[in-house]
């Protein structure tokens, strides 16, 4: 099978004004603050599944996707004069027809081996639609590929149209195959790009960058495994092509003004044909040689889709040494703690990149320097309360905030 080469990023979920975050498992002392503070959160949702509570029923006639039941292929591969020892033959099983052959795909399922002319292999699986595919591995490769002997139930080829297995209770399948079919890796082309920017922004220097996926839900993100690759045109109108297997594949465009390989805030954008993230992109259907034209303009720019949270903070009690540090702890609304930062300075302020919703903070002088809060620790959660006082409540799901925190020696854990 061709292979994709994938390059992979890593994101980051916090924005550090000073220090780094050094907490990775809460303590018990955070469990505890966690405990006091969610109790209101819990009586809430008591309170609405009382009053709330009911649900509907599904269609006992549909397969239940919550129960767990037996899908058995009796295998037979009938022509001996192809099968030679240490074959193998593979049984591999997709939710989408569309994806047979592709094991990175979502909706596969796993595989089975059988080291003979025959043999019996099961799947335990939830109600549903399956396809399976079944191969003679003529070059121990442990995929399908050139020269492979396969069939795709029932007695299909990749041009046909599969057969679904509708599993709504256990059953067994017998399938026969022989050399009948022969696979072929599907040929690649020339996937092309003719580029135009013709908005207000470029200047000396900037990019036009395309990006071509297979999966729209990974537009933009140049980790995912659907990513196949990008261009990168160095003036506001050119060419850029990939050559490609057959199939369906999604186009990302952008301005880029700051030279990295990203797609990035401040960005103008379009995914083909003219659409922006909260459409519905269009699919591009490859399959030899395939030519798309693209003129990027104003209308869409990437914005954050974070909120940010400005903690301004100053200890003003007697117990702060040179080298001791000032933490803040950032909590969700039902209480998981998201992210943290330190500051070696009895006064100064935080910045935190967060996900739209409510937050909840602690401040505290971390005497021991343990990087969470504990014994003797002095604190105060916002705004101006104790541990058994009711915290206020940060609301970032519109807007970021800035608030200020200023506190002394009133609170002692």
């Amino acid at each position: 099978m061709l292979s994709k080469i994938v390059v992979r990023t890593s994101h980051s979920g916090g924005m550090r004004k000073t220090g780094t975050c050094r907490r990775n498992t809460p303590s018990r002392s955070s469990c505890l603050l966690r405990f006091l503070l969610i109790v209101p959160v819990i009586f809430v949702f008591i309170l609405n599944v009382s009053c709330f509570g009911g649900g509907g029923g599904k269609d006992s006639g549909d397969p239940d996707p919550g129960s767990s039941y037996t899908l058995t292929f009796n295998v037979t591969y009938t022509d001996a004069g192809t099968y030679t020892s240490g074959d193998t033959i593979y049984v591999e099983l997709y939710k989408n027809p569309a994806d047979i052959g592709n094991v990175e795909a979502g909706s596969f399922q796993g595989k089975r081996t059988i080291s003979s002319v025959n043999g019996t292999v099961s799947f335990d699986l939830a109600g549903g639609t399956y396809y399976a595919l079944l191969y003679l591995d003529k070059d121990s490769g442990g995929s399908l590929s050139e020269d492979d002997f396969y069939v795709i139930y029932n007695n299909q080829t990749i041009e046909g149209t599969p057969t679904a297995i509708n599993l709504s209770e256990s059953k067994s399948i017998d399938i026969s195959f022989n050399n009948a079919n022969s696979y072929t890796e599907p040929a690649s082309g020339p996937l092309s790009f003719n580029l135009a920017y013709t908005g207000a922004h470029y200047a000396a220097g900037d990019d036009i960058v395309v990006e071509v996926y297979d999966n729209p839900a990974d537009l933009g993100d140049i980790g995912a495994d659907s990513w196949w690759g990008l261009g990168r045109i160095s003036a506001a109108t050119g060419t850029w092509s990939i050559d490609l297997p057959p199939g369906t594949y999604y186009a990302i465009t952008y301005l880029t003004k700051n030279e990295n390989e990203f797609f990035d805030y401040g960005d103008y954008y379009e995914i083909y044909d003219n659409k922006n993230l909260a459409g519905a992109p269009t699919a591009i259907h490859h399959s030899g040689s395939t030519a798309i034209t693209i003129s990027l303009d104003d209308t869409n720019c990437y914005t954050d889709p974070y909120k940010y949270l400005t903690v301004n903070y100053a200890y003003t009690g007697t117990h702060y040494t040179s080298g001791a540090s000032i933490d803040l702890d950032v909590y969700t609304s039902s209480m998981t703690l998201v992210d943290s930062d330190y500051a070696q300075a009895a006064s100064g302020s935080f910045l935190m990149r967060v996900d739209p919703g409510t937050y909840y903070i602690v401040v505290y002088l971390d005497l021991d320097n343990n990087w969470e809060i504990g014994t003797g620790d002095y604190y105060e959660l916002y705004d101006g309360v104790s541990k058994t006082g009711t915290p206020t409540a940060i609301d970032l799901s519109t807007s970021s905030q800035e608030v200020t925190v200023s506190f002394g020696d009133a609170y002692q854990w």
